[in-house]
């Protein structure tokens, strides 16, 4: 049996909370399933929350990105409510799902870490393949230099190999006036991930024209370029330049990640044929890890290490507060909370931000957990959340939802 129907009951739950919140993946890992854990969990030092919150998050992030596709595509289904297991064959067919590589079974250590991915015992049918195609060309024929840019980075087909594929969206950076581009093209340069391979790259040597400051101006307002420049700064030893970067970073009048434009992009592609669904399910997925944690160590180990130095304590709290009352995701609330904590010991803020995010993950189960809905439904209901997501923010559209949900319940 394939594995993604022996795991869909236990990815399920997990997954509703580690897909449908993406931002909430730094309040530890608690929301990620058994099956998805690629390394043993780590403890939370004392204090910083940025160790457990960004790394987190990406390790998530990437565990979702390199699970084998047909699991992802499972995984991705079960998120939005999808029982893959009860789709007769009919019903697969129609989506494509029947044409998605299939693997053997995930072999759990006795400490609950899964440590190889599983092997393929089926290929991917031309039907799959040939939908990725096409949504590769439909990304490239938006008109928006932005979709372009994700399909550089998915790279379908593997066409540029190694950092040629990184070196193409740097180029796609530097001609283009879009924000989110070069936000990509830095965020990406920091940690290199293939999404063809799922491994770990290298970076090309044109990552070193791109600039934090000409982010910064690209998107004036807002802090996280500044994060960048801090941690670029630091790196070069340059305290003129660090000073300047935490000048910019705690008059910010906002801080956004945005989480969700990588994947909304391959989501909102309305594709022609339903059989395509599979195909573009499996790029959604791996548009998750286009999503990388931010340098928040930059700020926190400031943080921690002022030693009662009032000036460090005020620059650390106007930091806290952007973070906390202005941020466009529950990680980077979590993590002004911790902020706050390690400025002055008070833990309310970063309690508040726990309790929270607990609670609105609690409830998004409960609003996915429907076992009639079909795999095909559910990468759509996915696929609608994460534009969604993208137009309104990751919190707005989640309450939306749940609201949309109680609705329906009520007029039954």
């Amino acid at each position: 049996m394939a594995a993604s129907h022996q795991n869909a009951p236990r990815l399920r739950k997990g997954l509703v909370a580690a897909l449908l919140i993406g931002g909430a993946a730094g309040l530890g890992a608690w929301f990620v399933a058994a099956p998805l854990r690629a390394t043993p969990a780590r403890a939370e030092p004392e204090g910083d929350m940025e160790t457990t919150a960004s790394r987190a998050r990406l390790d998530a992030l990437i565990r979702v990105a390199r699970l084998p596709d047909n699991l992802r595509l499972t995984a991705a289904a079960a998120a939005s409510g999808a029982s893959a297991a009860g789709d007769d064959g009919a019903e697969r067919a129609r989506c494509g799902f029947d044409q998605a590589p299939e693997y053997g079974g995930q072999v759990v250590d006795p400490d609950g870490t899964i440590r190889e991915m599983p092997h393929e015992i089926k290929p991917a049918g031309v039907g799959y393949t040939g939908a990725q195609q096409r949504v590769d060309a439909a990304l490239r024929s938006t008109g928006d230099a932005y979709d372009n840019a994700v399909a550089d980075w998915l790279n379908v087909g593997g066409l540029r190999r190694g950092s040629a594929r990184l070196d193409a969206l740097v180029q796609d950076a530097l001609a283009s006036e879009d924000v989110r581009i070069y936000g990509l093209a830095i965020a990406a340069c920091a940690s290199p991930f293939d999404p063809q391979s799922r491994e770990q790259t290298s970076a090309p040597a044109s990552c070193g024209r791109l600039r934090a400051s000409e982010w910064a101006r690209r998107d004036a307002g807002n802090g996280l370029p500044w994060l960048y420049a801090l941690k670029e700064a630091d790196d070069a030893g340059d305290a003129a330049a660090q000073r300047d970067a935490l000048r910019h970073l705690e008059t910010s009048s906002r801080f956004d990640l945005h989480f969700f434009s990588g994947i909304a992009a391959v989501a909102r592609l309305k594709m022609p044929v339903e059989a395509d669904l599979a195909g573009q399910s499996d790029l959604v997925g791996r548009a998750m890890g286009m999503s990388f944690s931010a340098p928040f160590s930059a700020i926190t180990q400031r943080c921690r290490n002022n030693a009662g130095d009032l000036a460090v304590i005020a620059q650390c709290e106007a930091i806290s507060r952007l973070l906390f009352d202005h941020s466009d995701a529950p990680l980077t609330r979590a993590i002004g909370g911790s902020i706050h904590r390690l400025a002055t010991g008070d833990a309310s803020r970063l309690d508040q931000a726990h309790r929270e995010m607990h609670e609105l993950a609690e409830r998004s189960v409960a609003v996915n957990d429907d076992a009639d809905t079909t795999v095909c439904e559910g990468a759509r209901r996915l696929f609608r959340h994460f534009v969604r997501a993208d137009q309104i923010g990751e919190v707005p559209a989640i309450k939306e939802r749940i609201a949309a949900h109680a609705a329906s319940a009520a007029s039954r």
